[in-house]
C-alpha cells in the first residue's frame, strides 16, 4: 500500500471520529420519538462505506439524552462487529457520548477488545473508561490489554482504569507492570490511573519514586509529565507517601510544578520538611499561578507550617490569593493568630471582616484574639462577604461578635472564607 493510499486512510478514519463526536454538526439532532422510528435506517446509514452518510447519521444522534442512548444501544452494539473499516470505531465513539448510559455495550465492548484490528481494540478501551464504575465486569480484559503489542491500545487500558476508579482493583498487577513500560505515555498514564487507589497503592510507592528519581523520557510530548504523573499517584497516597518527601521537595527547587506542591500539601504534617520549598514557590515570577498551589499546600501541611507564616502574611496584600492565605493561616493555628490580629487593624474593611472571619474559623484556638476582637465589635463599616441569609452578619462589629461566640464553642459555617 503507497503512502498516499495510507493518507487518504487516516484522513478517513479522523472524518469517521469527528463524525461521531459532532464536531462541526449541521444536521438537525432527531428528537426521542425520531430515533425511536428511524434508528434501522440511521444505523444502516452508519454501517455504510458512503462517509457523507454516515457522517449525517452520527451527527443526527445525541448520545448524551438518556433516552436516545437507550433506543440507539442495540444498533451501535452490533455495529461493533462489523467488519467495514471505521464503523466499529464510528459505533465506539458515539457509544463514548453515552457515558455511563452505556453500560449495556459492557459485554460487546470486551469482546471488541480482542478485535485484530488495533484501532478497535483502542476504541473499546477508550469507551469503557467513559463508562466508568459500571465498567467493572471489562477490569480483567483491560489487565489482559496492558500486554497488548500496541502502546496506543496498552495507553487506552490504563486510562480505562482512571475511569473505573477503586473498583479496578483487579488489574492493580497489571497497573503496577504497566508503570515499566517501554513507552512514556503508557509509564504516565499507568501513574496517573494508579491515584484512583489513594492509600492502597502503596505497593507502587518505591516504583513512583524510581520514576521522579529518573531523568524524564524524551518519548512523546513534555517530559515533565512523567514527573507530574508519578506526583499525582504519590500525593494521592497521602500520609502513607511520607518516605517521597525529600525527592519532591528537591524537584520543587529544580522546577516547581503544581504536582509537586499539591502532593507535599496531600502528605500533611509529614511533609513539613518541605515548607522551605513551598514557600519558594510562593515567589515563582514565571509561574505566578503557583502561590494559590503553595498556600493550599502550606495549609494542608497544617501547624506544622508555622515557620511560613510571615511568607504568608506577605501575600495578604494580594488580592487574587487572599482568601487561600486566609485559609492556610486558619490551618496553621495558633502560630498565625499576630497576623490574623493585625489584619483587625488594617484600614480596609473588607480585611478587617476577613480577620474576624479566619478567627471565627479557627475556633477556641484563637482565644488569644479575644480582647482584639472586643475592641473591634464598635466597628459598623459595613465589610465581609455578601449573603441572602439575614442572620449573617452586615458589618465588620457582627463579624467581630461573630468571632468571639465561635471562639466560645458556636460552629462556623464552613463556606466562609470560600465568599
Amino acid at each position: 500500500m503507497g503512502p498516499l493510499t495510507r493518507s487518504h486512510r487516516r484522513l478517513s478514519l479522523l472524518l469517521a471520529v469527528i463524525a461521531a463526536s459532532g464536531v462541526g454538526c449541521e444536521t438537525r439532532r432527531l428528537t426521542v420519538v425520531e430515533v425511536s422510528a428511524q434508528m434501522p435506517a440511521v444505523a444502516a446509514e452508519i454501517d455504510s462505506t458512503d462517509e457523507a452518510a454516515r457522517s449525517r447519521a452520527c451527527q443526527k444522534l445525541n448520545m448524551q439524552d438518556p433516552e436516545v442512548a437507550k433506543i440507539a444501544l442495540p444498533h451501535l452494539i452490533r455495529l461493533l462487529k462489523s467488519e467495514k473499516e471505521h464503523v466499529p470505531e464510528v459505533a465506539a465513539g458515539l457509544l463514548s457520548k453515552a457515558g455511563p448510559a452505556a453500560v449495556p455495550a459492557v459485554p460487546a465492548l470486551v469482546a471488541a477488545m480482542g478485535d485484530p484490528r488495533v484501532s478497535v481494540r483502542r476504541s473499546a478501551a477508550h469507551v469503557i473508561g467513559r463508562i466508568g464504575p459500571g465498567a467493572r465486569e471489562a477490569v480483567p480484559a483491560l489487565g489482559k490489554a496492558m500486554g497488548d503489542s500496541q502502546a496506543s491500545v496498552r495507553e487506552a487500558a490504563v486510562g480505562a482504569v482512571e475511569g473505573i476508579g477503586p473498583g479496578a482493583g483487579e488489574a492493580f498487577p497489571a497497573l503496577l507492570k504497566a508503570l515499566d513500560d517501554p513507552e512514556s505515555s503508557v509509564r504516565r498514564q499507568a501513574a496517573r490511573s494508579m491515584a484512583v487507589f489513594g492509600p492502597a497503592a502503596r505497593p507502587a510507592l518505591p516504583r513512583l519514586i524510581q520514576m521522579l528519581e529518573e531523568e524524564p523520557s524524551e518519548g512523546r510530548g513534555n517530559p515533565w509529565l512523567e514527573h507530574e504523573a508519578a506526583a499525582l499517584a504519590i500525593g494521592a497516597m497521602g500520609p502513607e507517601a511520607r518516605e517521597a518527601v525529600p525527592l519532591l521537595a528537591r524537584r520543587c527547587r529544580e522546577r516547581a510544578r503544581e504536582a509537586f506542591l499539591s502532593a507535599l500539601g496531600r502528605i500533611g504534617p509529614g511533609a513539613k520538611e518541605a515548607v522551605p520549598e513551598i514557600v519558594a514557590a510562593m515567589d515563582n515570577r514565571d509561574r505566578p499561578y503557583l502561590r494559590g498551589v503553595a498556600l493550599s499546600a502550606l495549609g494542608d501541611i497544617g501547624e506544622a507550617a508555622a515557620p511560613a507564616v510571615p511568607y504568608i502574611a506577605r501575600t495578604l496584600d494580594d488580592p487574587k490569593n487572599r482568601r487561600t492565605a486566609l485559609w492556610a493561616l486558619t490551618r496553621i493555628g495558633p502560630a498565625a493568630i499576630p497576623t490574623l490580629v493585625g489584619e483587625l487593624g488594617n484600614a480596609d474593611p473588607q480585611r478587617r471582616a476577613r480577620g474576624a472571619i479566619a478567627l471565627a474559623v479557627m475556633g477556641p484556638a484563637a482565644r488569644p484574639a479575644l480582647p482584639s476582637l472586643e475592641a473591634l465589635r464598635g466597628d459598623t463599616t459595613r465589610g465581609g462577604p455578601e449573603f441572602s441569609d439575614n442572620s449573617v452578619p452586615r458589618n465588620v462589629g457582627e463579624w467581630a461578635s461573630y468571632a468571639i461566640d465561635c471562639i466560645g464553642g458556636r460552629e462556623p459555617r464552613k463556606d466562609l472564607l470560600h465568599y
